[in-house]
């Protein structure tokens, strides 16, 4: 049976998550499918790192020119009002990777949102 890019995809997540059922899939693979899972996941590796620059690159323009930013910038985070974090969010609003900045942002573990963006159409 051939290894589709979507079957490649699963069992790299879960590898990646350092899940046991995507190890156990990944040491299963044999022959061909093991040559094309191996294919798949090179190309997984490198979208991921590209979507990776792709959304480091926005976080980096977007802040760049904010003047909410830049005037933070100077003021230490705990002195950070309500009002400071929702100006701080407001720059990210709109932005193609709006939830992998927020998540990043509060420090919430984003790697499901990470991997679908580079899930193989079905």
């Amino acid at each position: 049976m051939a290894m589709s890019k979507l079957n490649a995809w699963t069992i790299f997540k879960a590898v990646s998550q350092g899940k046991i059922e995507g190890q156990q899939a990944e040491k299963a693979l044999l022959g061909e499918e093991a040559v094309e899972y191996e294919a798949h996941k090179a190309d997984l590796e490198f979208e991921l790192g590209q979507a990776i620059v792709d959304i480091t690159n926005e976080s980096a323009e977007l802040l760049k020119d904010s003047p909410v930013a830049q005037r933070l910038e100077t003021t230490p985070a705990h002195l950070y009002t309500a009002a400071d974090y929702r100006d701080l969010v407001s720059i990210f609003e709109g932005g193609k990777y709006e939830l992998l900045h927020l998540s990043a942002f509060f420090r919430i573990n984003n790697s499901e949102l990470l991997f679908e963006l580079v899930k193989p159409a079905a």
